[in-house]
């Protein structure tokens, strides 16, 4: 049970870091990009949605020429056995913490029902940080393979190297950085808006399926409106733009190794701190394959 909610949260979160709030770079509105620059190969930056849906899955087929150009394909992360293990003991509280404790009785109560409903025993939910509650009722049920799971595996199929910006540990760590009072919050929120998570999603799918990362980003703001602005601070700083330049200064000696193929959730590419701008200011010449 705890290795099937790590993967799940291990994996980019587009309703999370839908809260980036800067504007889109001067390179035009796509969620798929070439860039090069004199001496390398051409390579290309894809934004992802961390979705099944069957409508997003078919962007990929955009995609087919760029991988079958590249030696490489740069993800995210790339969850194994290790880190679906430390993942799940992040999750975790200390022994002598309960869940309930924490919450006080009437928000445990409200937190309940929807976990049980999800398969999470009230045992584990006990256990379990207010971060890791919150991110798992945010998160949508997947039936299938996400799209970044996807690239992965064709990415296998075909060869390819595979490389990670992040590790499973780092990503957890953002959220256990989170003083506890946020955390609580976050839950709350997501508490909030469960009724509405399902036309949200929606919206946002549109927005991608468009290429329009400007309309993504202001229905994030707009879905962050009422929310708590340390919260919304927070999200924006930690896990937009200081994660965007700790990428960027990554992949610089990845793009070194040969024609790449990078994947990483679309809502690090737009704004001054996003990956297309960064790119740019290091030298590459980027440009936007529209649909």
């Amino acid at each position: 049970m705890m290795s099937r909610l790590a993967k799940r949260i291990l994996w980019p979160l587009v309703l999370w870091l839908g809260l980036c709030g800067t504007a889109l770079s001067a390179a035009g509105q796509s969620v798929l990009y070439s860039f090069s620059r004199p001496g390398q190969p051409t390579h290309y930056l894809l934004g992802t949605m961390h979705s099944d849906d069957s409508r997003v899955i078919s962007v990929l087929d955009r995609v087919r020429q760029p991988m079958d150009e590249v030696d490489q394909v740069v993800l995210e992360i790339l969850p194994d056995a290790g880190s679906l293990v430390s993942a799940s003991l992040a999750m975790l509280l200390p022994a002598d913490q309960k869940l309930s404790q924490l919450l006080g009785q009437g928000l445990y109560r409200r937190v309940l029902a929807p976990m049980q409903e999800k398969g999470v025993p009230e045992l584990l939910l006990e256990r379990m940080k207010p971060w890791a509650v919150a991110v798992t009722l945010g998160t949508p049920e997947l039936q299938g393979p996400a799209m970044d799971q996807v690239i992965q595996q064709r990415a296998l199929a075909a060869g390819k190297r595979l490389v990670a910006l992040e590790t499973a540990q780092e990503q957890m760590a953002l959220f256990d950085d989170l003083p506890r009072a946020l955390q609580v919050r976050m839950l709350e929120e997501v508490l909030e808006q469960q009724d509405s998570l399902a036309m949200q999603l929606e919206h946002l799918t549109q927005a991608y399926l468009a290429g329009d990362l400007e309309r993504l980003r202001a229905l994030s703001l707009e879905y962050d409106a009422a929310g708590d602005q340390a919260l919304s601070a927070w999200f924006r700083r930690v896990l937009i733009e200081e994660r965007n330049l700790r990428m960027f200064q990554r992949l610089l000696p990845i793009l070194e190794q040969g024609g790449t193929l990078v994947a990483v959730g679309a809502l690090h590419l737009p704004g001054n701190e996003g990956l297309v701008k960064l790119l740019q200011n290091a030298g590459y010449s980027v440009t936007p394959l529209y649909w």
